[in-house]
């Protein structure tokens, strides 16, 4: 595993010699090859500011995973051959955000290791809706109060250091 199947680098001269590069796409071996079977996975690197060679921008791995950042396809069990999206950061960057063309509504997720959580938010003030079957079953709205299910309301409230759900009728 890892060994390359080719490459293809883009470099230019940095007005003395001919030796910066700028990006390349590699395939490599991505797990061990049998007879008539060569798993591979596609590496995409780009140069950063102040830096002088590539770094990891994005992987395809042989499952079809694609694989955002400098993220090692290796750090998921082999195997899983289901399809997801994997990001990796810095330590408080690894997330998608996501907004419509005029910023009007944003939001998104990330890991964050000063708070050890995953985190998902709102950016803007609106609610968060999860839906099963395109059906509202819970509506978390911006004042910290959900709708739940068909008609119930609860609020959240602190009670000597627990939370209490109460439950009401809503139209």
């Amino acid at each position: 595993s890892g060994d390359e199947l080719g490459k293809l680098r883009f470099g230019a001269a940095d007005g003395n010699v001919f030796a910066c590069l700028g990006a390349e796409m590699k395939v490599q071996v991505d797990a061990a090859p049998g007879q008539d079977d060569m798993p591979s996975r596609f590496v995409f690197s780009t140069t950063r500011d102040t830096q002088a060679s590539p770094t990891r921008s994005m992987t395809i791995d042989q499952y079809g995973r694609l694989f955002v950042g400098d993220f090692q396809s290796t750090t998921l069990s082999s195997g899983g051959v289901f399809s997801e999206l994997c990001i990796g950061g810095a330590t408080e960057g690894a997330g998608i955000h996501l907004k419509d063309t005029d910023s009007n509504v944003h939001g998104g997720m990330f890991t964050s290791d000063s708070t050890n959580a995953m985190i998902i938010r709102t950016i803007t003030n609106h609610p968060m809706h999860f839906r099963t079957n395109n059906t509202d079953r819970i509506i978390l709205k911006n004042d910290g109060t959900f709708l739940h299910g068909a008609g119930a309301i609860a609020t959240q409230k602190a009670s000597n250091g627990g939370l209490d759900v109460s439950c009401n009728t809503h139209s």
